[in-house]
Order: C-alpha cells, then sequence, then structure tokens
C-alpha cells in the first residue's frame, strides 16, 4: 500500500468501529436508508469501505466476518431501492452503482451461494438498465446538457459503473458498451479542459464527469481517454481559488455560496479518485486530509457515501509521487478561460471575472444564465464579493441595465475578458448598451472595481450589484453604524454612503451614495420555488447607481481589514 491507500484505509477502519460496529445492524440500516431516500440509496456505499476494511489483502480486522455480515444485508438493502428508480427509469442510480461491482466483488466470495446467485442476478438488472440508459441516449453522447435530456455527468457515471458491472458479470458486451461510449463522450471535452453542462464552465459537474472518466481508467487501463483526464485535471485546479475551493464565478450550476471568513471547507468525495497524474494526486491528498478532519471534528456526522467513495479512491490510487504546489496555491498566476473569463492572484488577493452567457438557453433551469461576473477573494478572510450564487434574476445581475421600467437588458450578447497581470477587463455587448468591468489590484490590502455603462437610451436606470455573501446573523457596519442581519425573509434597504464593513475582515467603499439590499433569495437550481428556498441561504446585494453616459464611470474599493 502506498502512503495514501494507508491513510485512508486507517480512517475507514476507524469509521467503521465508530459508526457501524459500535451500533447495532437495525440502527445503521435505518441511517443508511434515511440517508439514501432521494438518491435510491447513495449512503449504502459504505460497504465498499466494510469490504475493503475486512479485506485480508489489506490488513484484515479482528471482526471481519461481522463486518462482512452487515455489509451483505446492506447490499440487500441497496438492490431494494435501486430497483425502485429502475422501475420508473429514473437516472439518478448512476450515483447509486459506482461503488456496486469493486464492493460486491470482495463480499462475493463470503455469501451463501443462494445469496451469491440472487445477487447476480440482480447485478446483471441493474446493467442491463444501464446498458438501455446509454444506447437511448447514443445520439447525445459526446454533446453537451440540452441533448442530452440530463446532465452529461450522469452518463460518465453510468458508464464507468457499466465497465466495472461487466467485469463482475464477465460480460465484455457491457465493457464493449462502456468502452466505445467513454471514448465518445470525452469528445465534448472544450480546448480549455472542461466537460461542459451546456454553456461553459460548471466546475462541480466537471468534477462528476472526471471522476467517471478517472474511475473508468482505473478499471480498465483504456490510455485512449487519459489525455481527457489530464485536461480536465489542470482545468479543475486552475477554477479554484488559493485555499483550494472551487471558484463559483465560472460555475454554471452554483449552489449556495460560502460566506466571508470561511477558508478551505468541503473536502472528499469524488475529488478524492482523481489521481492520474501529480497535481491530481496532491490535489487528492488534500481533499483527503479535509474529508478525515470534517468527519472527526462533526458530532453525529455520518457520512456513509463518502466513505465508500473515499474506499474506491483507495483502490483507484495508482501510486507516484506528488507535486509540491497546486497551481491555484501559487503566490502569483494568471488564468485565461475561452476569451470570456480570467483569474489574476497576486498579492493575497484572487480575483475572478467571468462572461460566460448564452441568450439562446433553452428555458431549463439547471442552464440558464449566469448572473454575476466577479468575485473577489483575499487569503485572509476569504471571499468577500461572491460570484456566483444565483440564475437569471436580472435584479441580481451584476450590470443591471435597464431603459425606463420596463425594458431589461439580459444577459449580454457578447463578452471579452483582457486579463493581465495587474488588471483584467470584462467587456459586455447588450445591443443598446455596453458595459465594463475593470479590476486593478492596487496593492495588499486595497484592489478597486471600475464599473460604467453607455446606452443609447432616453430614459434610464442602470447599476452596479455586488453581491455581498452574507446571511442571516452577519454583522455589518454601515457608514459607521453597526448592524445586525436578522432572520426574515422581508427585504430592507439601507443607504451606503462611504463604505459597507465586514467587521474584522473587509470593507467596500462606495464612491457615491449606493444601497445595501437583504436578504436576497438566489434561484435554486434544483427546481425549488425561490420563495422557498431558506433565509440561510440569502445573501445581500451593495446596488452602485449608473449613469450610462461613461464606461469606466465609478470606482468601488475593497479593503482588507485584518
Amino acid at each position: 500500500m502506498n502512503s495514501f491507500q494507508r491513510q485512508t484505509i486507517g480512517h475507514l477502519t476507524e469509521f467503521v468501529e465508530q459508526n457501524v460496529l459500535a451500533d447495532d445492524a437495525a440502527r445503521v440500516l435505518g441511517i443508511t436508508r434515511e440517508q439514501g431516500a432521494f438518491t435510491g440509496g447513495q449512503a449504502p456505499n459504505v460497504t465498499l469501505a466494510m469490504a475493503l476494511v475486512a479485506d485480508p489483502a489489506w490488513g484484515g480486522h479482528p471482526e471481519a466476518d461481522r463486518i462482512r455480515a452487515l455489509a451483505a444485508d446492506l447490499v440487500d438493502e441497496w438492490h431494494r431501492a435501486q430497483f425502485r428508480f429502475i422501475e420508473y427509469g429514473d437516472v439518478i442510480y448512476s450515483f447509486v452503482i459506482i461503488c456496486l461491482a469493486p464492493a460486491c466483488e470482495r463480499l462475493l466470495p463470503y455469501v451463501a451461494e443462494s445469496r451469491r446467485k440472487r445477487w447476480l442476478a440482480d447485478i446483471r438488472k441493474v446493467a442491463e438498465a444501464a446498458e438501455r440508459f446509454l444506447l437511448q441516449k447514443e445520439r447525445a453522447w459526446g454533446k453537451p446538457g440540452p441533448w442530452t435530456g440530463c446532465g452529461p455527468n450522469h452518463l460518465f457515471l453510468t458508464t464507468a459503473s457499466l465497465y466495472r458491472l461487466g467485469g463482475l458479470l464477465g460480460e465484455d458486451r457491457f465493457r464493449r458498451l462502456a468502452r466505445r461510449a467513454m471514448r465518445t463522450l470525452v469528445e465534448m471535452q472544450a480546448d480549455e479542459g472542461y466537460f461542459p453542462e451546456s454553456v461553459g464552465p460548471v466546475v462541480g459537474y466537471h468534477q462528476l464527469s472526471l471522476f467517471g472518466v478517472s474511475d473508468y481508467y482505473a478499471a480498465s487501463g483504456d490510455e485512449a481517454v487519459r489525455p481527457a483526464i489530464e485536461k480536465g485535471i489542470d482545468f479543475l485546479l486552475r477554477a479554484h481559488y488559493p485555499d483550494v475551493t472551487p471558484i463559483m464565478a465560472l460555475d454554471q450550476r452554483q449552489r449556495p455560496n460560502r460566506r466571508p471568513g470561511k477558508l478551505a471547507g468541503g473536502g472528499g468525495g469524488y475529488d478524492l479518485s482523481l489521481t492520474a497524474t501529480a497535481e491530481g494526486r496532491r490535489f487528492a491528498q488534500l481533499m483527503l486530509d479535509r474529508y478525515t478532519r470534517r468527519v472527526a471534528r462533526a458530532e453525529g456526522y455520518r457520512p456513509y457515501f463518502l466513505a465508500g467513495l473515499a474506499a474506491l479512491a483507495a483502490l483507484n490510487h495508482p501510486g507516484g509521487r506528488a507535486v509540491r504546489e497546486l497551481r491555484c496555491e501559487r503566490a502569483a498566476r494568471i488564468e485565461r478561460f475561452d476569451g470570456k473569463a480570467g483569474v489574476i492572484q497576486r498579492d493575497g488577493w484572487c480575483v475572478t471575472l467571468a462572461g460566460y452567457h448564452d441568450s439562446r438557453r433553452p428555458g431549463n433551469p439547471y442552464i440558464l444564465d449566469r448572473c454575476q461576473n466577479v468575485a473577489v477573494f483575499h487569503e485572509s478572510c476569504g471571499l468577500v464579493i461572491g460570484g456566483g450564487n444565483d440564475k437569471h434574476n436580472f435584479e441580481s445581475a451584476t450590470f443591471e441595465v435597464r431603459e425606463a421600467d420596463t425594458c431589461y437588458y439580459f444577459p449580454s450578447i457578447d463578452e471579452q475578458a483582457r486579463i493581465s497581470s495587474d488588471r483584467g477587463v470584462l467587456d459586455l455587448d447588450y445591443g443598446a448598451a455596453r458595459a465594463r468591468l475593470a479590476v486593478n489590484i492596487v496593492s495588499r490590502e486595497v484592489v478597486e472595481l471600475v464599473a460604467g455603462v453607455e446606452t443609447n437610451f432616453g430614459e434610464q436606470r442602470n447599476r452596479f450589484n455586488l453581491q455581498v455573501p452574507v446571511g442571516p446573523g452577519a454583522g455589518l457596519r454601515i457608514d459607521g453604524e453597526d448592524v445586525r442581519l436578522r432572520k426574515r425573509k422581508s427585504e430592507k434597504v439601507w443607504p451606503v454612503r462611504r463604505s459597507l464593513e465586514l467587521p474584522g475582515l473587509a470593507a467596500i467603499e462606495v464612491p457615491c451614495e449606493a444601497e445595501f439590499c437583504w436578504p436576497y433569495l438566489p434561484w435554486n437550481p434544483y427546481n425549488a420555488p425561490t420563495y422557498e428556498s431558506p433565509i440561510e441561504n440569502a445573501v445581500g446585494f451593495l446596488r452602485v447607481p449608473l449613469s450610462g453616459l461613461v464606461l469606466e464611470e465609478r470606482t468601488v474599493r475593497v479593503r482588507v481589514l485584518t
């Protein structure tokens, strides 16, 4: 075993002892059933972790027989949940079956013959369902979301799973289909290295697709897909903040935003298996460290699903050296993406400009146009101005371009980003209007955001909207007065004449009278109505008026206080 594998098996042994052996079987079954209720039983992926802990080749365990017996009961539970989704043709099973083959491979020699036959018969049904799903989508292989009818990540995950299931069953037909599908799927990879869900990058779901290719490669050794893995890992690590967390301003599927002062969260899961390159191995090691710390310090936190993915990562890890520093961890770097976005990182700052839009989008909540064009991050205080967390909402667009009160311009029809070592410029074309956002890194303490709009409007109302990712309970200081954000959904507006301060972290200084509005509930891309979004997801907006006469009119300064 290499050091990553030893660390993983040590963590999984402790996890199984504390969260499986310490409980009775009925309770564990109940918890995993509850955790997997939405996804048809993701949680029983822990059976792979249990099978690995009990495996003599991985050190074995004094209570290996008991662990295997409980794992076998979980596999039975898993099959019952899985077939409910197969019956209705739900694609969600792509997340459920990823650990099924390697878990059963280690458990089958220890179960009774009757159970063995039943499992193999059930696994064949799962493989046939995956086969039908992929063949139904064949015309969409290698195309993004508008053609697939579901996120392409489902196709990558199902293909990787089918290859492993074919190996377990000894059915080359399934493996041949998986090989043909995966070699076609990777053709959708953009020149920048990402696998799009629709338009432009989608960092989180690119990671899922990349995991699918990586797991397929680990199981098959198919060198035809290795270049796609290398390009995919390179993009992923360019699209991260210096604390190695994703830059949401680039991400099409935006989730609830992170808060100021929060550094290096998350870790664990699909990212643990991206180990085909030296850069990926450092990334996986960082994520493993975060994942194990998260489990250790969270009282009552039992991520059974993640434990299974950690076990899969241990199986997939090829060994070999890791780099000492990722590109995103460097003190200074410049990134350019498609001529539409870029990252400037220096003097402790990481500033992202993103102009990805597509006004030809279909009416699908997953792939509506992004709203925010800028994110400002500092190594001492994390995210100050958030660049994610909303979709297709004009009032949360970074540039609110409005003629009178009836004609709204969103999204832009053309975008261009120009990035250098100390300055970035994003130009947006709205047809009847143009907008510009320039970013200047002045010093280790100060960044300037210079914004303006030029229009041919007669009557107009334009604003520069900066998302401030503060939630309920946060304390602010507006023009020297303390403000506490209370847990309520009715919007309140505060005038801001000089500055909005995140105490002890940063101050946002305005050049004219502006407004701070809170709470703002973001679009939920998973179909829940916005008004049902929990107040915990709320953010605020600092709204600065623009005349519509000058492209570089207003200068907002972000000043670090720590």
